[in-house]
């Protein structure tokens, strides 16, 4: 029988298949809730207002579309979607970033040892609870745990691992996940990283580890295959994994004769052929929703329906300004085997931008098009636009870097001899074209200067453009000339930019004291630009040139001299 063939697939993959089917998991309505997050390692704070969040009994949710309120109750299990610590998994970040969150949002039971290895899960029946079981089942033994866990009243979790939690080969996640009883008040049963839940109404989770290969394995592979042999033909499963390669694949221009997921892909088309109704991702830090659509050119033609399903689909996100014209006017439809593809990535984790990536996308021969996305497109475009400032603001050490760099680049130029005397004598007027075309004028002497004698300058204008050649942008949605002219507009605006700084800085001096904003002792029958460059020059190589020569005798140097003379005249 079916039943039957479940225990058996529980015999032979323990800790990897479990059973929600029961009625006595359905709530009062008849009907089943489980919650979703992924990308929950960022950080404390953050993380624990999303396991604050999911540890309340119920959420009210307000529509905006009427401003009313729909309770929305916990789920009876939580699915995390991994990368549960960055940058790297650890010890240290995995209990800081991930379980003391979810511990302070809600507590484990009191005989949790932090330290214990499990041996045999799940951790049932909890010593100290006391009705924590819908019917306990007279046979406690160990072969009867798989019993207890389904008639188990309290919460539990299954977690996948994601990419930054195989940076160690897994062992973190191994040691803290697969070995350890509890996440907060969350019980977690699995023993492998990953596995297959039953649900109520003939659905089922496929939970799958994509390591670092983005697939699963063939160990995998036989598993799911195994499992989907029990499936029903009327049932639907819904598959979780980290990535989402839908995305990925289309956003990195990866070519259809290489694509990701080909196990997972054979899998779909075979064992669970019309089956997948879902899929489920995080790894991208935002909210999306992809449904199927028809080509512009298929339309009013009959396609054959083989399963019912509806779509929630805005007819106000049809936009003939999409960034590919060939996805225009799309309509939803129903067919066979074209599941719904959905990034939910807002555990915690930094936010990535949605305006970032396209609207329309290509999955193998099938179509696509984002209906839902949080932040939308404007508004997270407007939180893109404050990096500008964000970044000047909180990582203000960057800028002594960029003045050790800047200096590099102008220390054998300086002084710039007259060089305000230059500028008054070219721009009287002081007319802003003109102040233009001077600034470019000198700046592009100044780079030929650079090229041609200045050595000490040359080295670190080379150092700007590798820098910025090596950090040029990924993005492989450019052609690669088009990424190293980029990098090379990068890398010369440094260079132009350290150049204007010296032009403004000998200009403000030379300006300052030719027109007596700052009083010095030299007259100015004597006072001509050229004269203080040079006086500065030579102040410069006295005290640098060796380094520390003079420094404490001032009076020793040639402009101390010079001033020395003066006052005796």
């Amino acid at each position: 029988t079916e039943e039957e063939n479940f225990r058996g697939l529980q015999e032979k993959y323990p800790g990897s298949l479990f059973n929600y089917s029961s009625e006595v998991k359905k709530d009062a309505d008849g009907g089943f809730w489980f919650d979703f997050l992924a990308d929950c390692g960022d950080g404390f704070n953050s993380s624990y207002q999303v396991a604050r969040q999911l540890a309340q009994p119920n959420i009210n949710a307000i529509y905006t579309e009427n401003g009313k309120q729909r309770r929305l109750p916990r789920g009876q299990f939580l699915l995390n979607g991994g990368d549960l610590a960055y940058p790297c998994p650890s010890e240290y970040s995995y209990e800081k970033r991930f379980f003391r969150a979810f511990e302070d949002a809600l507590p484990p039971p009191h005989s949790f040892r932090r330290t214990k290895i499990a041996t045999k899960k799940p951790d049932l029946p909890v010593k100290g609870w006391k009705n924590c079981f819908h019917d306990m089942p007279t046979n406690t033994t160990n072969d009867a745990h798989a019993d207890i866990h389904e008639m188990y009243k309290g919460l539990s979790t299954f977690i996948l691992p994601g990419n930054h939690d195989w940076h160690d080969g897994l062992a973190t996640y191994s040691r803290l996940i697969l070995c350890r009883d509890w996440l907060g008040g969350w019980l977690m049963p699995q023993q492998r990283s990953y596995f297959a839940l039953k649900l109520h109404h003939g659905w089922w989770v496929f939970g799958m580890d994509c390591g670092m290969d983005s697939d699963i394995d063939v160990e995998q592979y036989k598993f799911f295959a195994d499992v989907a042999e029990s499936i029903g033909p009327k049932d639907a499963v819904i598959i979780i994994n980290h990535e989402p390669f839908w995305v990925v694949d289309y956003d990195n221009r990866k070519k259809d004769d290489e694509p990701s997921e080909q196990n997972i892909r054979e899998l779909m088309e075979t064992h669970l052929k019309g089956k997948v109704r879902l899929r489920v991702a995080g790894d991208l830090h935002h909210y999306t929703r992809h449904i199927p659509v028809r080509k512009p050119s298929s339309i009013g033609r009959k396609h054959k329906k083989r399963r019912s399903r509806s779509y929630s689909f805005d007819e106000s996100m049809k936009s003939e300004d999409d960034d590919n014209s060939k996805f225009e006017r799309p309509e939803p439809f129903t067919e066979e085997n074209r599941p719904e593809l959905i990034v939910s990535g807002g555990g915690g984790a930094f936010l990535h931008g949605t305006h970032t990536f396209s609207n329309n996308i290509k999955v193998g021969k099938l179509h696509y098009k984002r209906v839902c996305a949080f932040p939308n497109e404007k508004v997270s475009f407007l939180i893109g636009s404050l990096n500008l400032w964000h970044f000047r603001w909180r990582n203000y050490r960057a800028d002594w870097l960029l003045a050790l760099v800047y200096f590099g680049i102008v220390s054998s130029l300086f002084p710039l001899c007259g060089i305000y005397q230059d500028y008054e004598s070219f721009n009287p007027e002081h007319d802003i074209k003109l102040f233009v075309i001077w600034s470019f004028r000198k700046i592009g002497s100044l780079m030929w200067r650079v090229i041609a004698s200045e050595n000490v300058s040359l080295f670190w204008s080379c150092v700007v453009l590798s820098g910025a050649l090596g950090l040029q942008v990924s993005d492989k949605k450019m052609h690669p000339a088009l990424r190293l002219v980029c990098a090379l507009i990068h890398g010369l605006s440094h260079i132009t930019a350290a150049l204007l700084c010296l032009l403004f800085v000998q200009s403000i001096t030379e300006w300052i004291v030719q027109d007596e904003i700052v009083e010095i002792s030299i007259s100015n029958d004597h006072f001509n630009g050229t004269h203080l460059a040079s006086s500065l020059y030579e102040n410069y190589k006295t005290h640098f040139f060796p380094v520390l020569k003079n420094y404490t005798h001032p009076e020793s140097s040639r402009l101390g001299q010079y001033y020395a003379e003066k006052q005796i005249e």
